[in-house]
């Protein structure tokens, strides 16, 4: 396996007959709650050289479970799927399946070129957001000031904060709107709204429906 950062270029000779099978991906895939990235990262720098495995960077074997999970895929394209929500799927399957199949070290060099400060950063947000309600508690778990976070926020994912935190909760309300029975009054409880009134307000703005119209979409 080849990983291949966005935007570079590489020149690569093929020796004999093969498939080439590409996933793009264009947002962070975790590999699961319980190594990430910034595991990855720690663990690595503590217990390796850097250094002797320059050689490593980027490439990887095909093991055994990994090259099934290929052929499966060659199969699903063969049959004429064409799903974005599937792609989705079997992009974050095949993360899942780093983790499962390769040690640390392995994942580490071979995702070494996107494994920066960036990436842990947006990794944290990811796996967060749901748990913060300003940009000081964000900046603080940074160990950075409001300003500084927000400046070095921006600059790297060309949104500010504040917005993304609210993308984040318009995404999780409009989820447990439609795929939940719960009623708005507990939704807007367990989403930390002040009152079901304000809750409602949020969908408006935010998602361009009251809570009940968004319901009665979803179930149509």
């Amino acid at each position: 396996m080849i990983f291949l950062p966005k935007g570079s270029q590489y020149l690569y000779s093929v020796v004999e007959k093969s498939t080439i099978i590409t996933f793009k991906i264009n947002h962070i895939v975790s590999l699961c709650d319980n190594c990430t990235f910034h595991f990855i990262d720690q663990y690595v720098k503590k217990s390796t050289d850097i250094a002797d495995n320059l050689n490593n960077i980027g490439i990887s074997d095909i093991k055994k479970r990994i090259d099934y999970f290929i052929r499966g895929i060659v199969s699903c394209l063969l049959d004429g799927i064409n799903c974005n929500s599937w792609y989705e799927t079997k992009i974050k399957e095949f993360f899942l399946m780093l983790k499962m199949y390769y040690t640390t070290e392995e994942i580490y060099f071979f995702l070494f070129k996107v494994i920066s400060d960036d990436i842990i950063m947006l990794e944290h947000f990811n796996q967060n957001s749901i748990n913060y309600q300003s940009v000081k508690q964000i900046a603080d778990s940074f160990y950075m000031s409001p300003k500084a976070f927000s400046a070095r926020f921006t600059k790297i994912f060309g949104t500010t904060p504040m917005r993304w935190l609210i993308e984040q909760k318009s995404k999780k309300t409009l989820q447990e709107i439609t795929s939940t029975k719960k009623s708005f009054k507990q939704i807007a409880f367990e989403l930390e709204f002040l009152s079901e009134s304000q809750f409602t307000n949020f969908c408006k703005k935010e998602i361009g429906k009251n809570p009940s119209q968004i319901r009665m979409c979803s179930s149509l």
